[in-house]
């Protein structure tokens, strides 16, 4: 009788448990209906629940900045819209950029809009220095509930009139904020840019009239002024030449190197100050006077055939021409009514390194000067805007040494330079005027500013 009893036991529990596991999978089918309907209502919710602050925030935006346009205009500062219209251009392509236009709130989706204005436009018709408008305009910002800060950097340009020791600082940008909203003023010195007006977001605006222009221009690299602790120290212990020659090198100099940015801005060819040239804005914040020439790179892969017919056009015509295209390039410029003789080295760029290459006229031997590779910057030299190496420093040592803060009297361009290195021969069919280099005997004599033998190019100058 047990044995009966225990096995009708047995079937009566698994059938219980056929039927259990059968009702919690028929739940689990209607809960998973029910959890469907339950994120899709939960997940418009969340929409509208972004979407109210949203609108709040946006109308909070413009409010804001109505309130800072409204000071501007009232403290007389001609503000223009940077960011966003303008960096819209860096990513966006032309069908992209009608869409940004034509978003209903550009602005509402920054919380950090940037505004620009050139220094000059604000100081037009002003009595007060720009350092006091700043200061107005500030206290009027204040008035209305913003805060701000401002920052300053070291003047990186300079005249030829000041005193090195006792160069000022100058006001860069402000920082202007409020709850929800973070306003970035940049104030562009000595800045050609033109501006038109525009409805934004039913806010009347300013704004460039050639972004691309001006995204160029501050895309090309990172901003570096001159190391004024470099001049000061420099002319506290060498003192400043000053002298008629030195002025009126100078000036000519500003000539040449005025229609070297001109021709290769453009051509769209970039450049950057190099050689003796560099070392002059590096050691000095100046060019260096006795060092009678003008000195730039260009990368070689930048190289524009119209380059030697456009700067003839301008004044600088052809005067040697070294190395080919694909090794050693060289041109020099010169037109005798300035005296300053203009030198372009092409770069070349290897794995580790990059390189520039000299020829010398009388025997056809080749030079390699390496530096470590490099980015560019820019800076303002001359009160003209030119780039240099980012890593000043490592590429004025490898050329002039660790003595490059020391002036030098006697320097040969095939022996001085650190890094310089003997890179062969050329050939003698490929040693001709057109290739390698040329210099009519007649222009040696006249030409009584170098020191030249047997057209060896030895500079005895002091670098």
């Amino acid at each position: 009788m047990k044995p009966k009893e225990n096995f009708r036991k047995w079937i009566f529990l698994v059938l219980l448990l056929i039927i259990s596991v059968t009702f919690l999978f028929l739940q689990l089918l209607s809960f998973k209906a029910i959890d469907s309907t339950f994120i899709a209502r939960l997940r418009v919710l969340e929409s509208v629940q972004r979407f109210l602050p949203f609108r709040s925030q946006k109308n909070e935006v413009l409010k804001h900045l109505r309130a800072f346009g409204e000071v501007s205009r009232k403290c007389g500062v001609p503000i223009f819209l940077f960011h966003p219209l303008v960096s819209s251009f860096s990513t966006q392509n032309s069908n992209e950029l009608q869409e940004v236009k034509s978003d209903p709130c550009q602005l509402c989706h920054h919380r950090t809009i940037v505004f620009g204005v050139k220094d000059a436009e604000w100081q037009e018709k002003q009595t007060e220095s720009l350092a006091t408008l700043v200061s107005q305009f500030r206290f009027e910002l204040h008035s209305r509930g913003f805060h701000s800060t401002c920052h300053t950097v070291e003047k990186p340009w300079f005249d030829s009139s000041e005193d090195f020791l006792n160069i000022k600082p100058i006001i860069s940008s402000c920082i202007v904020s409020q709850e929800h909203i973070v306003v970035e003023l940049l104030i562009f010195y000595d800045r050609k840019l033109s501006v038109k007006n525009e409805v934004i977001d039913g806010v009347n605006l300013r704004v460039p009239a050639e972004p691309h222009k001006l995204l160029f221009e501050q895309n090309q690299s990172h901003f570096i002024g001159c190391n004024l602790t470099n001049a000061q120290r420099f002319y506290s212990k060498y003192g400043r030449d000053v002298s008629p020659d030195a002025l009126l090198f100078k000036k000519k100099a500003l000539q040449v190197l005025s229609i070297v940015v001109e021709v290769l801005n453009r051509l769209g060819v970039r450049f950057w100050l190099s050689s003796g040239t560099c070392l002059g804005w590096f050691r000095q914040c100046d060019i260096i006077p006795h060092s009678k020439d003008v000195d730039i790179g260009i990368w070689i892969k930048d190289y524009n055939p119209l380059l030697v017919s456009e700067f003839k056009k301008n004044g600088l015509p052809l005067k040697h021409r070294f190395g080919q295209v694909d090794d050693s390039f060289e041109l020099s410029f010169k037109n005798e009514d300035y005296f300053v003789k203009l030198d372009i080295f092409f770069f070349y760029e290897e794995k580790d390194s990059m390189w520039n290459g000299g020829t010398q006229a009388k025997t056809g031997r080749k030079f390699k000067y390496i530096f470590p590779k490099f980015t560019l910057c820019w800076t303002e030299f001359l009160k003209l805007k030119v780039h240099i190496p980012c890593e000043t420093e490592t590429y004025v040592r490898a050329n002039y040494g660790d003595d490059w803060h020391v002036p030098i009297k006697e320097w040969n361009w095939k022996e001085s330079p650190p890094n310089v290195r003997e890179n062969g021969r050329w050939d003698e069919k490929e040693w001709d005027e057109d290739s390698v280099g040329f210099r009519d005997p007649v222009e040696l004599l006249l030409d009584a500013k170098y020191l030249l033998i047997a057209q060896d190019r030895v500079f005895l100058f002091s670098q």
